[in-house]
């Protein structure tokens, strides 16, 4: 991160505040190698590779229209499901745009691929860890070498994955200082004293400053922040596990899909910790993420 931001915003980790991140991490030299016109087609070509004809799912639709007022950033509407789902965007190009796309596509197939006998509370409610999880495991496919030479023909992409990796590992820290926080909120009275108690505890974990005018505003309704993180985990043990099983381009074998799809079926009637069992793990292990990660950034 220091080294980003040096390079970026002229500044050490050490001096930056909140508000310099998102320009840092603006990547835009990346953005040419994911194009606008391939957004759609690209996510549509992996689901093929994996035995899933996009075209055959008619309770999902995909709106990509550039209405006026649209937002650009991709969100899923599960209205009604698996029989409705709506994913939603208004294509602009650049990374962040397919990380969107590709994340609440994620949602959508999980959505769009519940077994719709099963009861409501497991098709709408349950652990959202769940949910999140599928949608990284697509959004993160956005970084993975393989894929991005396969499908953006983006060659020698070492830079841009450990570019991605450390805002992924920046957004790890933010959350699960976050969580320490949310924590520390909910036990004590609302007052003043917690804007200190949240500056200090963000500024601990990411290294770089904090205002603590946001401890009110920087808070995830129930908890969400430990679903996200919950997700996260095991997000790095499905990946594992697909990897082991299909091998490193698991995204490119029609197995990999029914493995996914029978996944999916669930719903969310399992939660994260119980799902994971069901791929071979005995409970929710962060190390295939810390590995991960560590790996990446020495590539």
């Amino acid at each position: 991160m220091d080294k980003i931001l040096r390079d970026k915003a002229r500044l050490p980790l050490s001096d930056a505040w909140s508000c310099d991140i998102p320009y840092a991490f603006k990547g835009e030299e990346y953005d040419r190698y994911f194009s606008k016109d391939r957004l759609v087609g690209a996510f549509f070509e992996t689901l093929k590779a994996m035995g899933m004809d996009p075209e055959s799912y008619g309770n999902i639709t995909i709106d990509t229209e550039d209405r006026e007022k649209k937002t650009p950033r991709a969100f899923c509407a599960p209205i009604k499901v698996p029989d409705d789902v709506k994913l939603v965007i208004k294509p602009m190009g650049g990374w962040r745009d397919y990380e969107s796309f590709f994340h609440e596509g994620g949602h959508a197939w999980h959505f769009g691929s519940t077994d719709r006998r099963l009861p409501a509370e497991y098709r709408y409610l349950g652990d959202n860890s769940v949910t999140e999880a599928f949608a990284f495991l697509f959004n993160y496919l956005v970084n993975d070498r393989l894929w991005l030479k396969r499908y953006l023909g983006f060659e020698d992409s070492g830079d841009y994955v450990r570019f991605a990796l450390v805002n992924k590992l920046m957004f790890l820290r933010r959350y699960a200082s976050k969580l320490v926080y949310e924590m520390k909120l909910h036990q004590a009275k609302v007052s003043p004293e917690l804007g200190e108690v949240y500056r200090s505890t963000l500024q601990k974990a990411l290294r770089f400053k904090h205002t603590d005018k946001h401890f009110l505003e920087d808070v995830d309704d129930g908890f969400y922040c430990a679903e996200y993180l919950r997700a996260w985990v095991f997000e790095g043990q499905l990946r594992a596990a697909l990897v082991e099983k299909f091998g490193e381009e698991w995204f490119l074998s029609d197995k990999a899909g029914s493995y996914l799809r029978e996944l999916w079926s669930y719903g969310q009637k399992f939660k994260a910790d119980e799902l994971v069992q069901t791929v071979g793990y005995i409970e929710l292990d962060i190390e295939p993420l810390v590995q991960e990660i560590e790996r990446g950034l020495k590539e």
